[in-house]
């Protein structure tokens, strides 16, 4: 009776080996995942920081925009900042739209213009 439970003794340890092994496999593969989760992560906070300060700063009052140490949230949103720097007279001749459209313009021409070099 002995012989037959040896077998069955030594098949019950090697699969609690292989389970052992698949245990940590699966574990390395988690950590690693969450590893490749906080890489992307990371990244995604560094692509995504510049966006919120710009919207930030263009929507500070004019005395917070160059202050040291640099204010992340506006005390108090301008949303009429918006307007102000369409209608504003510090461009030479004050029309926005002709500055806007000359940018577009020359962005979609030199931006066409390497595929056309054959």
């Amino acid at each position: 009776m002995s012989a037959t439970n040896v077998p069955t003794a030594t098949a019950s340890r090697e699969t609690a080996r292989i389970s052992g092994r698949a245990n940590a496999r699966r574990q390395r593969a988690l950590a690693l995942r969450g590893l490749y989760f906080l890489i992307a992560l990371v990244g995604a906070v560094i692509m995504i920081f510049p966006v919120f300060w710009l919207i930030s700063t263009a929507l500070k009052p004019s005395g917070e925009v160059f202050t040291s140490p640099p204010i992340l949230f506006p005390s108090h949103p301008q949303f009429h900042n918006f307007p102000d720097a369409v209608t504003s007279s510090a461009l030479p001749d004050g029309n926005y739209f002709i500055y806007m459209w000359n940018t577009t313009w020359y962005t979609a021409l030199v931006g066409h213009a390497p595929f056309n070099w054959d």
